[in-house]
């Protein structure tokens, strides 16, 4: 007993131990002026200094980060590089906060590191790995401002999604650097290149667009290169530069070597959180100088192989080389003093009966899908399947979110009464949904737009088994829109005994109509109209409980409240 006592104590000491150890707290540890030239004067020298305008902190360049900032223990055994390299940025950007100390220290490595060429002839480019709060997209915005100052009045800025391009342009704006434009890619036509400077803010996925209508700028990456001229030196920022990890086998991922390649005295700077988190996700930042003409590795692949034999130590030590180097600097808000708790969301007796008649609609498709499927004949059904369950576990998340909304306004209103700051993350947004909607409706919403209805309505859209589909891929056949108005609800299809499925949107809401007229049209006639989808199986108005709860659950969900069988309307 007393050995085992021992064990669980020496267990005890050494968990506690690696907590403390896992990170350190983060200020800049060299101290530099902040304008004109370099702090290397003498102190005789300083109150002249002082008097022509240069600012100077005893300790830290700029103000204080608002929160606390930590690095890994790794990265804080060794230190940054001296700086050498001068910044031009208006000394109120300093005064007043809008860069703290952590983004000045991060533009002044980024913009020194900038100044470097590769042996291949190539200038350095710099990695900013700090996470979330530490402000990626302001120091992003200083040195294009500080580049801007330089005399370099073009950048690139790369991101994720266009409507990023806000943020791009807030950021600026923060740093007293409006009047810098910033023009998105999107908006602007294949074959202009007229802009003249400013910002080009465009997406990943842009990279690799490319114009029908063919021309001298038939694609996106030849429409940037000619705006950015011959010899550019300007900045290119790959902001959330993980999302080009695949750069062997993606065009994406070689388009973004490829303009690297083809600008080789830009200014690269890789922004992302997770931009070094695997060797192999590293490809694209050929700027980095880690491998290649003049170091130890001549390939890529050579550094890969390396890095992976010798496992997580050995990413560590590339880490804390590049920081060594001034290529690479990372921060993370610490977790001092945070506590979360769970919060129980209790179910009322209302969402409680929805979630059920939900299972049973699920259940009823998996059993249609499955007859439908049978009686097409459908040999290969893993693809079925698989959209099948995707769209079940998509369905009811959306719910589960939905079940959530309320309790969480509760408490969010709470802790707006104690003064506190609320950040609600979202799984999602049910962005796509409402783009279709708004597409469907010529940019107008007429309806409350529900991300689960969607799920389910697409399911049966684009994957339910059926004759017409099948031959739709055989035969190349465009669908034929079905003249509104007209809703069929039970026909008699090409099984002996059948039931339509209908998705509409514009149907009727009434009980069925024109059920006689509908049941003597022929076959042919059906396979013309859209949406209509024939299983090998009836169900009869008196099936009880699977009755019923069709019923209820379309009128749940604002649909008709029509005949038990499986047809839709939202």
């Amino acid at each position: 007993a007393p050995a085992e006592e021992e064990d669980e104590g020496e267990e005890e000491e050494t968990e506690e131990l690696g907590q403390t150890e896992t990170y350190a707290e983060y200020v800049p540890s060299k101290c530099e002026c902040f304008l004109g030239k370099l702090c290397s004067l003498h102190c005789g020298e300083l109150h002249s200094a002082l008097g022509s305008g240069w600012v100077m902190s005893s300790a830290k360049i700029g103000k204080h980060h608002p929160d606390l900032v930590v690095e890994t223990s790794t990265l804080s055994s060794v230190p940054p590089p001296d700086i050498t390299y001068s910044l031009s940025l208006p000394s109120s950007v300093a005064d007043k906060g809008s860069l703290s100390a952590l983004q000045l220290e991060a533009i002044i490595y980024a913009c020194q590191q900038h100044e470097v060429l590769l042996p291949n002839g190539q200038r350095a480019g710099f990695l900013i790995g700090d996470g979330a709060g530490v402000g990626k997209g302001r120091t992003v915005a200083g040195i294009i401002f500080e580049n801007y100052l330089k005399g370099r009045k073009k950048a690139l800025w790369f991101s994720v999604s266009n409507d990023l391009k806000y943020d791009a342009e807030r950021d600026l704006k923060d740093i007293e650097a409006s009047h810098i434009p910033v023009h998105a890619l999107n908006k602007i036509k294949y074959g202009d290149t007229a802009t003249s400077e400013g910002v080009l803010f465009a997406t990943y996925s842009a990279l690799i667009g490319e114009s029908q209508a063919g021309g001298q700028h038939r694609t996106r990456l030849k429409q940037i290169l000619e705006w950015c001229r011959e010899n550019f030196e300007g900045v290119i920022v790959f902001d959330e530069c993980h999302k080009a990890k695949n750069a062997s086998s993606t065009k994406m991922g070689k388009a973004v070597l490829d303009l690297q390649n083809k600008l080789p005295r830009a200014r690269v700077v890789y922004a992302s959180a997770t931009g070094a988190s695997e060797p192999k996700n590293m490809i694209y930042m050929s700027r980095l100088g880690i491998w290649g003409e003049g170091t130890p590795f001549r390939a890529f692949d050579e550094f890969l192989h390396a890095i992976e034999k010798r496992g997580v130590g050995a990413m560590e030590i590339v880490a804390m080389d590049m920081k060594v180097s001034g290529m690479y600097i990372a921060r993370q808000l610490s977790f001092t003093g945070v506590t979360f708790r769970i919060e129980e969301i209790p179910l009322d007796e209302k969402y409680k009966a929805v979630y059920d008649k939900a299972a049973k609609l699920w259940a009823e498709a998996l059993m249609v899908f499955q007859q439908a499927a049978d009686c097409i004949g459908l040999e290969s059904r893993k693809s079925l399947w698989g959209q099948f369950w995707s769209a079940h576990q998509r369905f009811f998340k959306y719910l589960c979110i939905a079940a959530k909304v309320r309790r969480l306004v509760e408490l969010a209103r709470e802790e707006l009464a104690r003064d506190k700051c609320i950040v609600i993350g979202l799984q999602s947004t049910g962005e796509a949904r409402t783009r279709e909607v708004l597409d469907e409706n010529d940019g107008h919403l007429n309806c409350f737009v529900s991300a689960a209805e969607g799920v389910f309505l697409s399911l049966i859209q684009k994957h339910f088994p059926s004759n017409k589909r099948k031959r739709e891929k055989g035969t190349g056949i465009k669908r034929k829109r079905r003249p509104r108005g007209r809703c069929p609800k039970a026909l008699r299809g090409p099984c002996d005994q059948g039931v339509v499925i209908k998705i509409s949107d514009d149907s009727s809401t009434d009980s069925d109509m024109g059920l006689d007229s509908d049941l003597t049209s022929s076959p042919e006639s059906l396979l013309e109209t859209d949406d209509v989808i024939f299983v090998d199986h009836t169900f009869s108005e008196d099936r009880g409980e699977q009755g019923s709860h069709r019923e209820g659950w379309s009128s749940s969900f604002g649909g008709p409240q029509g005949p038990p069988k499986l047809c839709v309307h939202w």
